[in-house]
């Protein structure tokens, strides 16, 4: 009878490999969405930009799922057990408060609504690709890679990844060089928690909307501004730097607590 999934001496033999043709294609598609873009009107470009990706994350995550047993070493409990992680959500709120007090009366309200609704599109649509690909596929290909007793290193590579790839952005933005590392930094606190999350509940879509909800609330003032989303024209002041990492570091400390709860 056929195993339902690899062995783990192809998983061991073969898993770097494959942990490189998944970030490989997630670039790829990408670039496939800057295409598309290019070709969409204004209005809706942002999300035509984030549906390859996550259409090709999908695809990557079952073509996966059938061969490597991507939830083995997750606990399973639920997410009350990782409830902590509901700090993204209040510091994604705090963030979007002080944007919208640094907007004061320079905003618009016209078109508002249709707005917003494609702002959540676009966020989901992040979340899908950006939570499938790091901890639906990346950190379980590394748990699967280190066992068990390394739970932590797979979410803190994962983690590490996801951060610097955002520095990929300054090939567009080179001159926003501070806000670039910001994303760096509060990156990597996001997904330290939100792969803490999903190692315990081994809920992909409650971390995927946790990502999305927190891309949203930091993002929301875009809608505020003429035309939707623009593209930012100068750097971010090292105040707001410092703000918003440290608004973000707390999150590295509840994913400790959360991972000591549960695995002690």
């Amino acid at each position: 009878m056929k195993e339902k999934y690899w062995s783990e001496e192809k998983i061991r033999k073969t898993g770097l490999l494959h942990l490189a043709v998944v970030l490989v294609a997630a670039l790829i598609s990408l670039k496939a969405g800057e295409m598309l873009q290019d070709t969409l009107p204004l209005s809706v470009r942002e999300a035509g930009s984030a549906l390859p990706p996550a259409l090709c994350s999908g695809a990557l995550y079952l073509f996966y799922k059938s061969r490597w047993d991507l939830s083995e070493y997750n606990l399973k409990k639920g997410f009350s057990r990782a409830a902590g992680a509901l700090y993204i959500p209040v510091a994604g709120a705090f963030l979007a408060l002080l944007n919208l007090l640094s907007l004061g009366e320079k905003g618009m309200t016209d078109g508002i609504v249709g707005r917003i609704v494609l702002l959540g599109i676009v966020c989901l649509l992040t979340g899908i690709f950006e939570e499938v690909i790091f901890r639906g596929l990346f950190q379980n290909m590394m748990c699967h890679l280190l066992k068990k007793k390394n739970r932590i290193y797979p979410v803190a590579a994962s983690s590490l990844v996801f951060a610097l790839l955002h520095l990929l952005n300054l090939t567009e933005n080179p001159q926003f060089l501070l806000g670039t590392l910001t994303q760096v930094g509060y990156t990597f606190c996001l997904g330290m928690l939100l792969g803490t999350a999903y190692l315990i509940s081994d809920s992909l879509w409650a971390v995927i909307l946790l990502h999305g909800g927190f891309n949203f609330l930091g993002q929301f003032v875009s809608v505020f501004q003429t035309g939707g989303q623009q593209p930012v024209q100068g750097d971010i002041p090292l105040s707001a730097m410092v703000i918003q990492i440290a608004v973000m570091l707390p999150c590295i400390w509840i994913a400790l607590k959360i991972r000591k709860r549960n695995f002690t």
